[in-house]
């Protein structure tokens, strides 16, 4: 890929001497040099904000809405997720995304759409798809990641901070394959100078927006990508260890992780009907497991937790013994 930071694009544009060198955290690749024909003045266009999950793109976004970039009828106001292009490119269906993307090119000449991880979901040669895509891609400090994904998402530390890591060099082999034009924002400079970065981000896709749009740290999005689940151990009877558990606002079942004196001894998924858990506002009711434990009623002693299986969430109560788990 032809990639190259333009010196006349970069940082305070037509400023020389020290003012010029401000690092503005933007960088650009395959975008034509000044008087060229920027992509940004064309008509017809799409914008894509996508990076890491929790890297910033919901901030973006936002910025790019605030440009009054139609950004999906089915998005939300906090997050901005298109729900449809989300929909399709989970399933894999070319189809509904091919469908998706005509509706909105006859619909708008200039539309956007947000998908953190789209480099996890799309081949890099799939992006042409799009009618003149134009990519705004953020970049985080992965220290800031792996901390939100530890508040929000309950991953533990290292395997957050290994998982962003990984997905960070997919990212990057995923851009380096492409041919449109590309914006680097980093997370951090645009927060600190949100003045700076709308001016370019506004440059970049044709559309401008105020720095009022930069909001870090919104409550309403902090309080909706915070995933939550409940449950609890019930009890012991039979030899079948029983309890619930759920992610709230979710229907889909959970997968628990069985842990004995800290080692896992089986993995299973809280899927069955429970009428008093419907009856209790608990989703549908289908949150309930019960789990075969007689190979360890041997071990009276050993300490018992259950875990959301990725996460650091145990149900209701871990650490206790097997022993006290019995019904009498």
């Amino acid at each position: 890929m032809d990639g190259r930071v333009e010196p006349g694009h970069d940082d305070l544009r037509g400023m020389s001497g020290e003012a010029g060198l401000a690092n503005s955290g933007v960088v650009y690749f395959n975008r034509p040099p000044v008087g060229a024909g920027l992509p940004g003045v064309r008509a017809a266009r799409t914008v894509i904000v996508t990076g890491l999950a929790l890297s910033g793109t919901s901030m973006v976004a936002q910025a790019v809405k605030a440009a009054g970039v139609f950004i999906g009828a089915a998005a939300d106001d906090v997050v901005h997720e298109d729900a449809e292009i989300g929909a399709a490119l989970a399933r894999r269906d070319e189809a509904a995304l091919g469908a998706i993307i005509a509706n909105r090119n006859a619909g708008h000449d200039v539309w956007a759409f947000k998908r953190p991880n789209l480099h996890e979901e799309m081949a890099a040669e799939a992006v042409a798809r799009f009618r003149n895509p134009l990519l705004v891609v953020t970049l985080r400090d992965l220290a800031a990641i792996t901390r939100r994904a530890v508040l929000s998402e309950q991953v533990a530390e290292w395997a957050a901070l290994e998982a962003a890591a990984a997905s960070q060099v997919r990212l990057l082999a995923f851009l380096r394959r492409l041919r449109c034009p590309i914006m680097l924002v980093s997370y951090e400079k645009a927060v600190a100078a949100p003045d700076v970065f709308v001016a370019a981000l506004g440059d970049f896709i044709g559309a401008a927006a105020g720095a009022a749009a930069v909001e870090p740290g919104r409550a309403a999005f902090i309080r909706a990508r915070r995933r939550r689940f409940e449950g609890v151990i019930d009890y012991v009877a039979d030899g079948v260890l029983s309890g619930w558990a759920w992610e709230v606002g979710s229907a889909a079942p959970v997968r628990l992780e069985l842990l004995l004196d800290d080692a896992v001894v089986a993995e299973f998924a809280a899927e069955q009907l429970r009428p008093d858990l419907a009856a209790a506002g608990y989703g549908g009711g289908r949150h309930g497991f019960a789990v075969n434990v007689r190979r360890f009623l041997q071990r009276p002693e050993a300490v018992v937790r259950v875990r959301v299986a990725g996460r650091t969430f145990e149900l209701g109560k871990s650490g206790s013994r097997l022993k006290q788990l019995v019904r009498a």
